[in-house]
Protein backbone atom coordinates (compact mmCIF):
# COMPACT_ATOMS: atom_id res chain seq x y z
CA UNK A 1 0.00 0.00 0.00
CA UNK A 2 1.36 3.37 -1.11
CA UNK A 3 -0.72 6.39 -0.15
CA UNK A 4 1.35 9.52 -0.50
CA UNK A 5 0.03 12.60 1.23
CA UNK A 6 -3.54 13.55 0.49
CA UNK A 7 -4.14 13.80 -3.25
CA UNK A 8 -0.89 15.46 -4.26
CA UNK A 9 0.52 14.20 -7.55
CA UNK A 10 3.73 12.27 -7.01
CA UNK A 11 3.67 12.46 -3.23
CA UNK A 12 3.70 8.65 -3.15
CA UNK A 13 6.97 8.63 -5.04
CA UNK A 14 8.39 8.58 -8.57
CA UNK A 15 9.95 5.60 -10.30
CA UNK A 16 11.72 6.53 -13.48
CA UNK A 17 14.10 5.27 -16.15
CA UNK A 18 14.32 1.66 -14.96
CA UNK A 19 15.78 -0.84 -17.40
CA UNK A 20 12.96 -3.32 -16.67
CA UNK A 21 9.47 -2.92 -15.23
CA UNK A 22 8.89 0.14 -13.11
CA UNK A 23 6.81 -1.91 -10.67
CA UNK A 24 6.56 -5.73 -10.60
CA UNK A 25 3.78 -7.51 -8.71
CA UNK A 26 3.90 -11.31 -8.55
CA UNK A 27 1.58 -13.68 -6.72
CA UNK A 28 0.42 -11.01 -4.27
CA UNK A 29 -2.81 -9.36 -3.17
CA UNK A 30 -4.55 -6.19 -2.02
CA UNK A 31 -2.21 -3.82 -3.82
CA UNK A 32 -3.18 -0.14 -3.54
CA UNK A 33 -1.03 2.58 -5.14
CA UNK A 34 -1.91 6.27 -4.86
CA UNK A 35 -0.19 9.49 -5.93
CA UNK A 36 2.69 7.79 -7.75
CA UNK A 37 4.54 8.50 -10.99
CA UNK A 38 6.04 5.74 -13.12
CA UNK A 39 7.81 6.98 -16.22
CA UNK A 40 10.46 5.97 -18.73
CA UNK A 41 10.62 2.28 -17.81
CA UNK A 42 12.43 -0.03 -20.20
CA UNK A 43 9.58 -2.58 -20.00
CA UNK A 44 6.09 -2.24 -18.49
CA UNK A 45 5.30 0.66 -16.23
CA UNK A 46 3.39 -1.67 -13.89
CA UNK A 47 3.54 -5.43 -14.47
CA UNK A 48 1.34 -7.84 -12.53
CA UNK A 49 1.07 -11.63 -12.57
CA UNK A 50 -1.37 -13.47 -10.29
CA UNK A 51 -2.45 -10.38 -8.40
CA UNK A 52 -5.63 -10.59 -6.31
CA UNK A 53 -6.96 -7.07 -5.90
CA UNK A 54 -5.33 -4.03 -7.55
CA UNK A 55 -6.22 -0.35 -7.13
CA UNK A 56 -4.50 2.66 -8.69
CA UNK A 57 -5.48 6.21 -7.75
CA UNK A 58 -4.28 9.65 -8.85
CA UNK A 59 -1.26 8.21 -10.66
CA UNK A 60 0.72 9.11 -13.77
CA UNK A 61 1.97 6.10 -15.76
CA UNK A 62 3.70 7.67 -18.74
CA UNK A 63 6.08 6.87 -21.60
CA UNK A 64 6.92 3.32 -20.60
CA UNK A 65 8.39 0.55 -22.75
CA UNK A 66 10.37 0.31 -25.95
CA UNK A 67 8.93 -2.72 -27.82
CA UNK A 68 5.65 -4.26 -28.99
CA UNK A 69 5.23 -6.23 -25.74
CA UNK A 70 5.72 -3.30 -23.35
CA UNK A 71 2.67 -1.67 -21.78
CA UNK A 72 1.80 1.06 -19.34
CA UNK A 73 -0.15 -1.35 -17.12
CA UNK A 74 0.09 -5.06 -17.97
CA UNK A 75 -1.92 -7.47 -15.81
CA UNK A 76 -1.98 -11.24 -16.33
CA UNK A 77 -4.40 -13.34 -14.27
CA UNK A 78 -5.76 -10.40 -12.31
CA UNK A 79 -8.45 -11.53 -9.85
CA UNK A 80 -10.68 -10.07 -7.18
CA UNK A 81 -11.74 -6.44 -7.39
CA UNK A 82 -10.14 -3.04 -7.83
CA UNK A 83 -9.78 -0.36 -10.45
CA UNK A 84 -8.17 2.85 -11.64
CA UNK A 85 -9.34 6.33 -10.65
CA UNK A 86 -8.29 9.87 -11.57
CA UNK A 87 -5.11 8.73 -13.29
CA UNK A 88 -3.27 9.28 -16.56
CA UNK A 89 -1.83 6.38 -18.55
CA UNK A 90 -0.12 7.57 -21.71
CA UNK A 91 2.65 7.13 -24.25
CA UNK A 92 3.08 3.39 -23.80
CA UNK A 93 5.04 1.38 -26.30
CA UNK A 94 2.15 -0.99 -27.01
CA UNK A 95 -1.15 -0.85 -25.03
CA UNK A 96 -1.65 1.72 -22.32
CA UNK A 97 -3.65 -0.81 -20.26
CA UNK A 98 -3.92 -4.56 -20.89
CA UNK A 99 -5.70 -7.10 -18.66
CA UNK A 100 -5.47 -10.71 -19.82
CA UNK A 101 -7.03 -13.60 -17.89
CA UNK A 102 -7.23 -17.31 -18.59
CA UNK A 103 -8.63 -18.83 -15.39
CA UNK A 104 -8.56 -15.99 -12.84
CA UNK A 105 -11.93 -14.42 -12.03
CA UNK A 106 -12.01 -10.63 -12.01
CA UNK A 107 -15.17 -9.81 -10.08
CA UNK A 108 -15.17 -6.02 -10.52
CA UNK A 109 -12.58 -3.69 -12.04
CA UNK A 110 -13.83 -0.11 -12.27
CA UNK A 111 -12.09 2.68 -14.15
CA UNK A 112 -13.30 6.25 -13.52
CA UNK A 113 -12.08 9.73 -14.33
CA UNK A 114 -8.98 8.46 -16.09
CA UNK A 115 -7.14 9.72 -19.18
CA UNK A 116 -5.73 7.13 -21.58
CA UNK A 117 -3.70 8.79 -24.30
CA UNK A 118 -1.36 8.17 -27.18
CA UNK A 119 0.05 4.70 -27.60
CA UNK A 120 3.23 4.70 -29.68
CA UNK A 121 2.44 5.18 -33.38
CA UNK A 122 5.13 2.70 -34.45
CA UNK A 123 4.80 -0.14 -31.94
CA UNK A 124 1.52 0.81 -30.30
CA UNK A 125 -1.95 -0.68 -30.30
CA UNK A 126 -5.07 -0.31 -28.13
CA UNK A 127 -5.58 2.25 -25.42
CA UNK A 128 -7.29 -0.30 -23.16
CA UNK A 129 -7.53 -4.04 -23.91
CA UNK A 130 -9.48 -6.61 -21.89
CA UNK A 131 -8.69 -10.14 -23.12
CA UNK A 132 -10.22 -13.45 -22.03
CA UNK A 133 -8.32 -16.52 -23.23
CA UNK A 134 -10.01 -19.29 -21.23
CA UNK A 135 -12.61 -20.02 -18.56
CA UNK A 136 -12.24 -16.76 -16.66
CA UNK A 137 -15.15 -14.57 -15.59
CA UNK A 138 -14.27 -10.89 -16.04
CA UNK A 139 -16.24 -7.76 -15.12
CA UNK A 140 -14.76 -4.43 -16.26
CA UNK A 141 -16.40 -1.00 -16.15
CA UNK A 142 -14.99 2.18 -17.72
CA UNK A 143 -16.91 5.40 -17.07
CA UNK A 144 -16.27 9.12 -17.21
CA UNK A 145 -12.87 8.74 -18.83
CA UNK A 146 -11.06 10.27 -21.80
CA UNK A 147 -9.33 8.45 -24.65
CA UNK A 148 -7.20 10.32 -27.19
CA UNK A 149 -4.84 9.36 -30.02
CA UNK A 150 -4.47 5.66 -29.30
CA UNK A 151 -3.17 3.92 -32.40
CA UNK A 152 -5.50 0.91 -32.26
CA UNK A 153 -8.93 0.83 -30.66
CA UNK A 154 -9.41 3.24 -27.83
CA UNK A 155 -11.10 0.36 -26.03
CA UNK A 156 -11.37 -3.32 -26.90
CA UNK A 157 -12.87 -6.31 -25.09
CA UNK A 158 -11.96 -9.56 -26.84
CA UNK A 159 -11.56 -13.31 -26.52
CA UNK A 160 -9.67 -16.00 -28.35
CA UNK A 161 -10.99 -19.18 -29.97
CA UNK A 162 -10.48 -21.27 -26.80
CA UNK A 163 -12.44 -19.02 -24.49
CA UNK A 164 -15.31 -20.60 -22.56
CA UNK A 165 -15.83 -18.10 -19.74
CA UNK A 166 -17.87 -14.91 -19.42
CA UNK A 167 -17.36 -11.15 -19.63
CA UNK A 168 -19.43 -8.24 -18.39
CA UNK A 169 -18.33 -4.97 -19.98
CA UNK A 170 -19.59 -1.47 -19.22
CA UNK A 171 -18.27 1.44 -21.28
CA UNK A 172 -20.37 4.51 -20.52
CA UNK A 173 -20.03 8.31 -20.53
CA UNK A 174 -16.56 8.41 -22.04
CA UNK A 175 -15.02 10.79 -24.58
CA UNK A 176 -13.01 9.36 -27.50
CA UNK A 177 -11.13 11.61 -29.89
CA UNK A 178 -8.36 11.71 -32.45
CA UNK A 179 -6.58 15.04 -32.83
CA UNK A 180 -6.00 16.45 -36.29
CA UNK A 181 -2.23 16.30 -36.05
CA UNK A 182 -2.21 12.62 -35.14
CA UNK A 183 -5.06 11.56 -37.38
CA UNK A 184 -2.81 9.92 -40.03
CA UNK A 185 -1.27 7.64 -37.39
CA UNK A 186 -4.46 6.20 -35.90
CA UNK A 187 -5.80 2.98 -37.45
CA UNK A 188 -8.59 2.31 -34.94
CA UNK A 189 -9.92 5.15 -32.83
CA UNK A 190 -13.17 3.48 -31.78
CA UNK A 191 -14.65 0.75 -29.59
CA UNK A 192 -14.52 -2.97 -30.40
CA UNK A 193 -16.20 -5.88 -28.62
CA UNK A 194 -15.55 -9.26 -30.20
CA UNK A 195 -15.83 -12.84 -29.09
CA UNK A 196 -14.88 -16.27 -30.33
CA UNK A 197 -15.08 -19.77 -28.87
CA UNK A 198 -18.16 -20.29 -26.68
CA UNK A 199 -17.78 -17.37 -24.31
CA UNK A 200 -20.71 -15.12 -23.32
CA UNK A 201 -20.36 -11.33 -23.28
CA UNK A 202 -22.84 -8.89 -21.76
CA UNK A 203 -22.06 -5.26 -22.58
CA UNK A 204 -23.23 -1.67 -22.34
CA UNK A 205 -21.87 1.03 -24.63
CA UNK A 206 -23.92 4.05 -23.65
CA UNK A 207 -23.71 7.85 -23.71
CA UNK A 208 -20.22 8.11 -25.17
CA UNK A 209 -18.93 10.83 -27.49
CA UNK A 210 -16.83 9.33 -30.30
CA UNK A 211 -15.06 11.59 -32.77
CA UNK A 212 -12.82 10.97 -35.78
CA UNK A 213 -12.47 7.20 -35.56
CA UNK A 214 -10.55 5.76 -38.47
CA UNK A 215 -12.18 2.33 -38.32
CA UNK A 216 -15.71 1.68 -36.98
CA UNK A 217 -16.91 4.04 -34.31
CA UNK A 218 -18.42 1.00 -32.56
CA UNK A 219 -17.76 -2.55 -33.76
CA UNK A 220 -19.59 -5.57 -32.31
CA UNK A 221 -18.30 -8.81 -33.81
CA UNK A 222 -19.26 -12.42 -33.16
CA UNK A 223 -16.22 -14.01 -34.78
CA UNK A 224 -16.46 -16.71 -37.51
CA UNK A 225 -14.78 -19.15 -35.10
CA UNK A 226 -17.59 -18.72 -32.57
CA UNK A 227 -19.34 -21.87 -31.41
CA UNK A 228 -23.02 -22.52 -30.83
CA UNK A 229 -22.76 -21.65 -27.13
CA UNK A 230 -21.35 -18.17 -27.71
CA UNK A 231 -23.52 -15.13 -27.10
CA UNK A 232 -23.24 -11.35 -27.17
CA UNK A 233 -25.97 -9.40 -25.39
CA UNK A 234 -25.90 -5.66 -25.02
CA UNK A 235 -26.97 -2.09 -25.69
CA UNK A 236 -25.57 0.75 -27.77
CA UNK A 237 -27.60 3.66 -26.45
CA UNK A 238 -27.39 7.44 -26.48
CA UNK A 239 -23.98 7.77 -28.10
CA UNK A 240 -22.90 10.69 -30.28
CA UNK A 241 -20.67 9.58 -33.13
CA UNK A 242 -19.19 12.25 -35.37
CA UNK A 243 -20.15 15.90 -35.84
CA UNK A 244 -22.45 17.27 -38.51
CA UNK A 245 -20.52 19.05 -41.24
CA UNK A 246 -17.11 17.64 -40.31
CA UNK A 247 -16.09 15.17 -42.98
CA UNK A 248 -15.70 11.55 -41.87
CA UNK A 249 -15.85 12.54 -38.20
CA UNK A 250 -18.04 9.50 -37.46
CA UNK A 251 -15.62 7.14 -39.17
CA UNK A 252 -13.02 7.80 -41.82
CA UNK A 253 -12.82 4.37 -43.45
CA UNK A 254 -15.74 2.30 -42.16
CA UNK A 255 -19.25 2.46 -40.70
CA UNK A 256 -20.17 4.32 -37.55
CA UNK A 257 -21.77 1.20 -36.03
CA UNK A 258 -21.17 -2.36 -37.26
CA UNK A 259 -22.84 -5.43 -35.75
CA UNK A 260 -21.73 -8.73 -37.28
CA UNK A 261 -23.02 -12.16 -36.26
CA UNK A 262 -20.71 -14.71 -37.82
CA UNK A 263 -20.07 -18.39 -37.34
CA UNK A 264 -22.46 -19.81 -34.74
CA UNK A 265 -23.95 -18.40 -31.57
CA UNK A 266 -26.31 -15.48 -30.89
CA UNK A 267 -26.11 -11.68 -30.93
CA UNK A 268 -28.93 -9.88 -29.09
CA UNK A 269 -28.53 -6.12 -29.29
CA UNK A 270 -30.45 -2.87 -28.83
CA UNK A 271 -29.19 0.12 -30.83
CA UNK A 272 -31.17 3.08 -29.54
CA UNK A 273 -31.21 6.87 -29.48
CA UNK A 274 -27.79 7.40 -31.03
CA UNK A 275 -26.82 10.56 -32.92
CA UNK A 276 -24.72 9.50 -35.90
CA UNK A 277 -23.01 11.88 -38.32
CA UNK A 278 -20.59 11.94 -41.25
CA UNK A 279 -19.40 8.40 -41.83
CA UNK A 280 -16.75 8.05 -44.51
CA UNK A 281 -17.71 4.66 -45.88
CA UNK A 282 -20.84 2.84 -47.02
CA UNK A 283 -23.23 2.60 -44.07
CA UNK A 284 -24.22 4.50 -40.97
CA UNK A 285 -25.45 1.33 -39.22
CA UNK A 286 -24.46 -2.03 -40.69
CA UNK A 287 -26.09 -5.27 -39.49
CA UNK A 288 -24.89 -8.60 -40.81
CA UNK A 289 -25.19 -12.35 -40.30
CA UNK A 290 -22.78 -14.41 -42.37
CA UNK A 291 -20.17 -17.16 -42.50
CA UNK A 292 -22.40 -19.77 -40.87
CA UNK A 293 -25.62 -19.96 -38.90
CA UNK A 294 -25.39 -17.26 -36.24
CA UNK A 295 -28.62 -15.64 -35.08
CA UNK A 296 -29.12 -11.89 -34.79
CA UNK A 297 -31.85 -10.27 -32.68
CA UNK A 298 -31.65 -6.52 -33.16
CA UNK A 299 -33.77 -3.57 -32.08
CA UNK A 300 -32.75 -0.45 -33.97
CA UNK A 301 -34.93 2.37 -32.67
CA UNK A 302 -34.89 6.13 -32.28
CA UNK A 303 -31.55 6.76 -34.00
CA UNK A 304 -30.73 9.86 -36.04
CA UNK A 305 -28.33 9.41 -38.95
CA UNK A 306 -27.15 12.34 -41.07
CA UNK A 307 -24.17 12.42 -43.41
CA UNK A 308 -24.47 15.84 -44.99
CA UNK A 309 -20.85 16.12 -46.11
CA UNK A 310 -20.26 14.78 -49.65
CA UNK A 311 -19.30 11.10 -49.50
CA UNK A 312 -18.91 9.18 -52.75
CA UNK A 313 -18.74 5.86 -50.88
CA UNK A 314 -22.10 6.32 -49.15
CA UNK A 315 -24.69 3.65 -49.95
CA UNK A 316 -27.33 3.43 -47.18
CA UNK A 317 -28.04 4.97 -43.80
CA UNK A 318 -29.08 1.59 -42.37
CA UNK A 319 -28.18 -1.68 -44.07
CA UNK A 320 -29.00 -5.29 -43.20
CA UNK A 321 -27.12 -8.04 -45.02
CA UNK A 322 -28.48 -11.45 -44.03
CA UNK A 323 -26.23 -13.98 -45.72
CA UNK A 324 -23.02 -13.35 -47.60
CA UNK A 325 -21.98 -16.73 -48.99
CA UNK A 326 -23.69 -19.92 -50.13
CA UNK A 327 -24.78 -22.05 -47.18
CA UNK A 328 -25.32 -19.19 -44.74
CA UNK A 329 -28.44 -20.08 -42.76
CA UNK A 330 -28.60 -17.59 -39.90
CA UNK A 331 -31.79 -16.11 -38.50
CA UNK A 332 -32.50 -12.38 -38.08
CA UNK A 333 -35.28 -10.75 -36.10
CA UNK A 334 -35.16 -7.00 -36.68
CA UNK A 335 -37.24 -4.33 -34.98
CA UNK A 336 -36.66 -1.17 -37.00
CA UNK A 337 -38.69 1.83 -35.84
CA UNK A 338 -38.45 5.55 -35.20
CA UNK A 339 -35.16 6.12 -37.00
CA UNK A 340 -34.51 9.38 -38.85
CA UNK A 341 -32.46 8.40 -41.90
CA UNK A 342 -34.20 10.45 -44.56
CA UNK A 343 -31.85 11.43 -47.35
CA UNK A 344 -29.04 9.15 -46.22
CA UNK A 345 -29.08 6.89 -49.27
CA UNK A 346 -26.85 7.77 -52.18
CA UNK A 347 -29.59 8.83 -54.57
CA UNK A 348 -27.07 9.57 -57.31
CA UNK A 349 -26.39 5.85 -57.51
CA UNK A 350 -29.99 4.78 -56.93
CA UNK A 351 -29.29 3.70 -53.34
CA UNK A 352 -31.85 4.10 -50.60
CA UNK A 353 -31.91 5.32 -47.03
CA UNK A 354 -32.60 1.81 -45.68
CA UNK A 355 -31.83 -1.46 -47.40
CA UNK A 356 -32.73 -4.92 -46.07
CA UNK A 357 -31.17 -7.88 -47.86
CA UNK A 358 -32.00 -11.54 -47.29
CA UNK A 359 -29.93 -14.10 -49.20
CA UNK A 360 -29.11 -17.79 -49.42
CA UNK A 361 -30.70 -19.89 -46.62
CA UNK A 362 -31.15 -17.10 -44.08
CA UNK A 363 -34.46 -15.99 -42.58
CA UNK A 364 -35.40 -12.41 -41.77
CA UNK A 365 -38.45 -11.53 -39.68
CA UNK A 366 -39.83 -8.07 -39.01
CA UNK A 367 -42.11 -8.09 -35.93
CA UNK A 368 -45.37 -6.34 -36.74
CA UNK A 369 -45.20 -6.97 -40.48
CA UNK A 370 -48.28 -8.90 -41.62
CA UNK A 371 -47.72 -9.03 -45.36
CA UNK A 372 -46.65 -11.97 -47.42
CA UNK A 373 -43.14 -13.31 -47.74
CA UNK A 374 -41.20 -11.85 -50.66
CA UNK A 375 -43.64 -8.95 -51.11
CA UNK A 376 -41.08 -6.24 -51.69
CA UNK A 377 -43.58 -3.42 -51.97
CA UNK A 378 -45.30 -4.37 -48.72
CA UNK A 379 -42.01 -4.69 -46.86
CA UNK A 380 -40.83 -1.32 -48.15
CA UNK A 381 -44.09 0.34 -47.13
CA UNK A 382 -43.90 -1.21 -43.66
CA UNK A 383 -40.33 -0.08 -43.08
CA UNK A 384 -40.93 3.42 -44.45
CA UNK A 385 -44.04 3.90 -42.32
CA UNK A 386 -42.13 2.99 -39.18
CA UNK A 387 -39.13 5.24 -39.78
CA UNK A 388 -40.31 8.84 -39.98
CA UNK A 389 -40.23 11.85 -39.98
CA UNK A 390 -40.23 12.22 -43.73
CA UNK A 391 -40.26 8.54 -44.53
CA UNK A 392 -37.31 6.45 -45.52
CA UNK A 393 -37.26 4.81 -48.92
CA UNK A 394 -35.94 1.28 -48.58
CA UNK A 395 -34.55 -0.31 -51.69
CA UNK A 396 -36.09 -3.57 -52.88
CA UNK A 397 -34.55 -6.71 -51.49
CA UNK A 398 -33.20 -7.90 -54.81
CA UNK A 399 -32.54 -11.44 -53.64
CA UNK A 400 -34.21 -14.79 -54.00
CA UNK A 401 -36.18 -15.66 -50.89
CA UNK A 402 -37.57 -12.32 -49.81
CA UNK A 403 -38.22 -11.08 -46.29
CA UNK A 404 -40.25 -13.30 -44.01
CA UNK A 405 -43.18 -12.25 -41.84
CA UNK A 406 -43.16 -13.20 -38.16
CA UNK A 407 -44.18 -16.68 -37.08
Amino acid sequence: IVTGTGSTDGSGGTIQNTTGNGISLTNTKDVSLSNINVTGSGDDGINGNLVNGFTLNNANITNNGNSVTDRGIDMLQLSGSGGIADSTISGSSEANVRIENDTANLTAFNVTGTTIVGTNFTTGDDGFLVLNTGSASMAVSVTGSTFTDNKGDHFQAATDADATGAMNITFNNNTLTTTAGNDPNVIGGGITVNTSGSLDIVFQINDNNIQQAFDDGININLDPASQAGASMTGTINGNTIGTSGIAASGSESSNTITVAAKGQGVVDIDIMNNQIFEWGNQYGIMLQTSEGGADLFAKVTGNTLHATFPNVLLINGIHLNAGATAGDDGYVELVLTGNDVTGEGNSANGDADIRLRQRFNTTVELPGYVGANSDTAAVNAFVAANNAPAGATPAPNNDNSGLASPN
